[in-house]
C-alpha cells in the first residue's frame, strides 16, 4: 500500500510551507539589504539566496545581520530623528 506521488507531493508542500520563511520576513531582509553597508558580492549572494526557499531560522539570521550592517543616520549625517536618537543610546548603553 504506497501513497499516489499526488499525495506526497501536497505534503512535501505543505512541510516547506511550515519551515520556510514567510513573505513579510523576506520583504523586510529585502529592504534591509538595499541600505546595507556590505560589500556588493555579499549583498549579491544574498538577494540569489532570497529567489530560493530559505528557513525560517536562516531569515532570522539574516535579519540579525541586516540590521546590524545599517548606515548609522546619526554618525553619517543624514536625517535623524528623536527615535534614531533613543535607538543608538539603547544599542550603546
Amino acid at each position: 500500500m504506497g501513497y499516489g506521488n499526488d499525495f506526497l507531493t501536497i505534503r512535501m508542500s505543505y512541510i516547506d510551507e511550515l519551515f520556510s520563511a514567510g513573505d513579510n520576513e523576506l520583504d523586510r531582509i529585502e529592504g534591509l539589504l538595499k541600505t546595507a553597508i556590505i560589500e556588493y558580492e555579499v549583498k549579491e549572494e544574498l538577494y540569489r539566496e532570497l529567489k530560493g526557499v530559505i528557513d525560517q531560522q536562516r531569515a532570522e539570521e539574516l535579519l540579525e545581520y541586516l540590521y546590524n550592517n545599517q548606515i548609522d543616520p546619526i554618525q553619517s549625517g543624514g536625517n535623524y530623528g528623536q527615535t534614531d536618537i533613543k535607538n543608538k543610546l539603547k544599542r550603546e548603553l
